[in-house]
């Protein structure tokens, strides 16, 4: 899920995105670190490396971004440093580390446990039922919401950030698909199906689908309400206003694209029900490769947004990462954000 994925709302929420542009940068870092919510010490430093990190590659990196006093540069000397040097920790017996980490299980099967009540709470929300009808063009034509489900009773729709007017798909929803698809065949088996729905053009989605050899479906929503719908895609009229309706609260978007993950139910009859959406850090445990790095030593050692990831065929033959990097065939947002402050 996407991860997707992700926003400025929580503390801890972030956008998986691909800045194209030195206000598109900003607008990314914003929702990166969750700022206008507070985004504690250990963001505020990953923050200032990555706004100095995008100031000296990006010629058009807003001069109107200040830091407020909650996430101040304080501490990015010693960031920066502490890459540059080898890790250092500590070392201990044996019999030292064995009880360092049975009590660190402890506290694994509480979250373990917690995670299952919180995933038996998310299945008990009540559902909405979906009678507007939403028309979609795929690669086999024209199809419903209820053909989407392809004869199975759940549907994970991946909202895939892929505009109208972009050659190719934002990487950090990349990522998530790349997680989503290595799932699919056992999804498919278990009465879930699982496809991605951009307001891009179907023959734009099929042409990067297919260059990213994943095996889901792609829909596009060009046209009709379904992005606008779950909050998703905004409109130029509610990008003037300045804040729009996103991870359930107002928010300045920076982008009229966002990512997020919703899922469907279709009963017997043939009715659809909407029965959960997540965005922001909501879909993040799909995203197996976080959850790798997060037991290796370094962890997920990126103080950038995202900007250690690329698609997955550009790794061996990417330049060097930089705000513009892979983003030259892509228009940047209709109404990037003139002054944000973070």
């Amino acid at each position: 899920m996407a991860g997707n994925a992700t926003l400025g709302i929580d503390d801890d929420e972030e956008i998986a995105g691909e800045p194209a542009t030195g206000t598109e940068c900003a607008v990314q870092l914003a929702f990166r670190f969750g700022l206008g919510a507070g985004g504690g010490a250990g963001a505020g430093i990953g923050l200032a490396d990555s706004v100095l990190r995008c100031q000296a590659e990006c010629k058009d990196f807003p001069a109107s971004v200040d830091f407020v006093s909650s996430h101040s540069t304080r501490g990015v000397a010693e960031s920066t440093s502490a890459k540059e040097s080898k890790m250092e920790h500590q070392i201990v017996s044996r019999d030292e580390w064995l009880a360092a980490r049975k009590a660190l299980l402890v506290e694994e099967k509480e979250l373990t446990r917690a995670r299952d009540r919180l995933s038996a709470k998310r299945r008990e929300l009540p559902w909405v039922r979906i009678d507007k009808e939403y028309v979609f063009d795929t690669a086999e034509g024209r199809r419903t919401l209820a053909d989407l489900f392809e004869g199975r009773s759940q549907l994970i729709v991946q909202h895939f950030m892929f505009g109208p007017d972009w050659e190719q798909g934002c990487v950090g929803c990349s990522f998530g698909a790349d997680h989503a698809d290595a799932a699919y065949q056992h999804l498919r088996h278990h009465d879930v199906t699982y496809v991605a729905i951009a307001r891009a053009p179907i023959e734009k989605l099929e042409t990067y689908r297919k260059r990213m050899g994943w095996r889901f479906n792609f829909a596009s929503s060009y046209g009709s309400d379904f992005n606008y719908d779950f909050s998703v895609s905004f409109r130029r009229e509610d990008m003037e206003k300045g804040k729009v309706w996103y991870n359930y609260a107002m928010i300045d978007p920076g982008s009229d694209e966002l990512p997020g993950d919703s899922v469907f139910y279709k009963d017997e009859a043939g009715q659809v029900y909407h029965t959960y959406s997540e965005y922001g850090r909501g879909g993040e445990e799909a995203l197996s490769a976080y959850m790798l790095l997060d037991v290796t030593p370094k962890g997920r050692n990126e103080n950038g947004p995202m900007g250690w990831m690329k698609r997955h065929d550009e790794y061996e033959a990417a330049a060097p990462h930089s705000c513009h990097a892979d983003n030259t065939d892509r228009q940047a947002p209709t109404a990037a954000a003139d002054s944000i402050v973070l």
